[in-house]
């Protein structure tokens, strides 16, 4: 042994022997653990231990079978590059026979640890890893996702919501392993703020896994119900992360966008007269409800219509009104065409050939983005689908006034 490792021995017996209470140990402790790290590390050769994935509580037997030479009577536990424990082995300094240590994990380990035993014929430590995981984690086996998605949907990693409600969900997963009924299997739903760091630490939801249903070693581990993703979630990317003990699996799915006001699909408007406001059908307004939170645009656009009767009619539709100035071909959402700007309730009357306003009517309308909305779920808000055609020929005209929802 060099000198450098005698002073070192030296200096940390003398310490235990004046003072071999806790203080002293913890002086003790950090003294020793900075000098661990300036040694090579070597592979295991003269201690086994068993097992090497425990639950904290469990007992870790710890067997040095030494050479001539021995191995310095207290092994040092360490959590990463940080010493967490120490075991004092019953022998002197250096034991030179072989011993038998029982180790029982304190109840605050989880994650990767390892025991540091110096070896004196390699003067040199020795590292022996061993894993502490959650109770009821899995020991051993296989992790497999089978199903994330609506409840009896059939679509595979896509959620979608439902109107002031949390979202119906299915998540099926299989564990297989000896005793999987005794597992315990959680399921950690990461949005894409954090979906590239998704683990049991960090996570959006976490879901406990039920056994369903166990077959030999084949275990089905899952969900099922409406606890999670409400309404007002906003539609993302989602990682789901499965794990149980040493075993994990992960993957990805879609949450959908649930829009914030509903739009009909189709208008009739009827019979149409020019230089009129001709109402849309219903004629009475229609209302858009409080769906959820994702704001959408709708745009309006028309090339105008086409005169099929009688032949000699034109397709010709001027810009502006000449008595009024106003652009023809408008389109509003409210009963009152000519109110000033800041009564407003969507769009001002529009030129809509060939034209793309956005309607935008959401400051009508409570967006919902926490629990605290529910109350307002199916907030109306009425609106008129109305059109101003021109003054153009006598005759009969057919056309489109597409609506585009984005």
């Amino acid at each position: 042994m060099d000198g450098y490792k005698k002073r070192v021995l030296n200096l940390n017996n003398n310490i235990l022997r004046v003072n071999n209470n806790c203080k002293s140990k913890l002086i003790f402790i950090t003294f020793l653990s900075l000098t661990i790290f300036l040694i090579n590390v070597i592979s295991a050769e003269i201690t086994i231990i068993s097992p090497a994935v425990v639950y904290p509580g469990d007992i870790i037997t710890i067997t040095v079978s030494p050479t001539k030479l021995g191995f310095y009577n207290i092994i040092y536990v360490y959590k990463d590059a940080t010493l967490v424990d120490l075991i004092n082995v019953p022998c002197a300094t250096i034991c030179k026979k072989r011993q038998v240590v029982s180790y029982v994990v304190p109840a605050n380990f989880l994650g990767d640890y390892y025991f540091a035993t110096f070896d004196y014929a390699t003067n040199n430590y020795e590292l022996d890893y061993f894993k502490v995981i959650e109770q009821g984690g899995a020991l051993g086996g296989a992790l497999s996702i089978s199903y994330i998605g609506n409840t009896n949907n059939g679509v595979n990693t896509l959620i979608t919501p439902e109107q002031g409600a949390n979202a119906g969900i299915t998540i099926d997963t299989q564990l297989k392993a000896s005793n999987c009924q005794t597992y315990i299997v959680n399921a950690y739903l990461c949005n894409s703020t954090i979906s590239a760091f998704c683990s049991s630490a960090n996570y959006t939801i976490k879901i406990p896994l039920q056994l369903k249903s166990q077959t030999g070693k084949n275990c089905r581990f899952g969900y099922q119900g409406m606890d999670y993703f409400p309404f007002y979630q906003p539609g993302d990317n989602w990682k789901l992360y499965v794990k149980s003990g040493i075993l994990s699996i992960e993957t990805i799915f879609d949450y959908a966008s649930l829009a914030a006001i509903s739009y009909p699909s189709v208008i009739d408007f009827g019979q149409l007269n020019a230089r009129q406001w001709n109402i849309g059908v219903p004629s009475s307004g229609l209302d858009l409800i409080n769906h959820g939170n994702v704001p959408v645009l709708l745009e309006w656009t028309s090339s105008g219509f086409t005169c099929i009767e009688p032949i000699t009619c034109t397709d010709f539709w001027p810009t502006f009104e000449n008595s009024t100035g106003e652009n023809t071909f408008q389109i509003d959402d409210d009963e009152f065409f000519l109110e000033p700007v800041q009564d407003e309730t969507g769009i001002a009357p529009a030129f809509i050939t060939n034209y793309q306003p956005d309607y935008f009517p959401q400051n009508q309308l409570a967006l919902c983005i926490s629990s605290i909305c529910l109350d307002g779920v199916g907030e109306r808000y009425k609106t008129y689908f109305n059109l101003k055609i021109p003054e153009i020929q006598r005759g009969s005209y057919e056309g489109d006034v597409i609506l585009t929802i984005s």
